[in-house]
């Protein structure tokens, strides 16, 4: 009976040790695989081989050693050092990192890439608010410029009413006094008719037709010549006093009638009106020897004065003439001066009328009457 005690006693403490083994190896270094082997083969092979003859020694030495240094140190090292280590690092870094970079980034990307076709960046806002102000602006301007033309319009088309209206005026007032010059010079004609000797005082001194001394001695006094022109008459009185040389050699012309069928040649509106060379095929007929310069006598070349033309030489005047149809002070000086030797006394409006007339360029010279402008005779009252 002790014997079986005693075997009895040996296999709890061999168990024991078996029992204790495995989780002093695992609580070691050893995987959780091969503590289940070494159980299984050991004790079947203690049991049978040594029965009687240690009982006593070995299970008072081994139970009592190494069960109370292996459950004693490492299983309570073990399951207090791994859940203090591995749950308290991982769950503090990974929730506290993701939440406060992920969520921050990507909602601004998210929204940046997902909403390009639904939605306007701030940028985007303000240039289409600029369109917008611009087109608005642009319209105004359209519309104020509008109306500023309509403004615009209606005060031109008054202008030009008042305009019109106050040429009308002084058209109506321009023709009667155009008409009343017609008839003062009618009436100077007449009177200077009756002066020398009616109608037969336009014939040279030598007529044997003028009426007696009195006559004569009017016309060597004052010599007026008489222009009877395809644009109407005038009269010149010439200034023997102040160019003598001049108005001889003029008057040798009228009485020869050699400026008969003559033209006015050059026409300039804004300067004078010139004739006495040429005919109307603006053929250049032969003259006289040209006379000398009187061009310091004190005779000023202004509106309605008579003039000789000349080259630039100053002394080649023969028979060709102007009348200055505005102030042309400047010929008293220019080349030596032109001669000024008599004045229009009437028939103005003539004068002014040839000046109006177009033209063009004609076998070489320029500012000729597009339609022949004839003096049909030149004669003396």
């Amino acid at each position: 009976m002790q014997i079986n005690k005693a075997l009895s006693t040996f296999s709890l403490l061999v168990g024991g040790i078996f029992i204790l083994t495995p989780s002093f190896v695992l609580a070691q270094d050893m995987p959780a695989a091969k503590p289940a082997a070494a159980p299984a083969a050991q004790p079947a092979a203690a049991p049978a081989a040594k029965p009687v003859a240690a009982p006593a020694a070995k299970p008072a030495a081994a139970p009592a050693a190494k069960p109370a240094a292996a459950p004693a140190t490492k299983p309570a090292a073990a399951p207090t050092a791994k859940p203090a280590t591995a749950p308290a690092a991982k769950p503090a870094a990974a929730p506290a990192a993701k939440p406060a970079a992920a969520p921050a980034a990507k909602p601004t990307e998210d929204k940046a890439k997902g909403t390009v076709t639904t939605e306007v960046t701030p940028k985007e806002t303000l240039l289409e608010r600029a369109k917008v102000a611009a087109r608005a602006a642009a319209e105004k301007t359209k519309a104020a410029a509008k109306v500023a033309a309509e403004k615009t319009k209606a005060a031109a088309k008054v202008a030009a009413e008042k305009a019109k209206a106050a040429a009308k005026v002084v058209g109506e007032k321009s023709s009667e006094a155009l008409k009343a010059a017609k008839e003062a010079g009618m009436k100077a004609v007449e009177a200077v008719k009756q002066r020398v000797g009616g109608d037969e005082a336009a014939t040279p001194l030598t007529n044997t037709k003028t009426q007696g001394v009195p006559a004569l001695a009017a016309k060597s006094a004052v010599p007026q010549v008489i222009f009877k022109t395809s644009h109407g008459d005038f009269v010149i009185e010439l200034n023997p006093a102040k160019a003598p040389n001049t108005v001889k050699n003029f008057l040798g012309y009228v009485d020869s009638g050699y400026y008969s069928g003559t033209v006015f040649h050059r026409v300039i509106s804004s300067f004078m009106i010139q004739g006495g060379g040429f005919n109307t095929e603006m053929s250049k007929k032969p003259t006289k020897a040209p006379i000398a310069l009187e061009s310091k006598a004190g005779l000023s070349n202004l509106r309605g004065t008579v003039a000789m033309a000349r080259t630039s030489n100053p002394n080649s005047a023969t028979s060709q003439f102007f009348v200055n149809v505005v102030n042309n002070r400047n010929l008293d000086s220019y080349g030596g001066g032109y001669a000024v030797f008599g004045k229009v006394i009437s028939g103005m409006e003539t004068i002014d009328k040839i000046r109006a007339v177009r033209t063009t360029t004609r076998s070489g010279h320029r500012d000729v009457p597009v339609e022949n402008v004839v003096i049909k005779s030149a004669e003396r009252l």
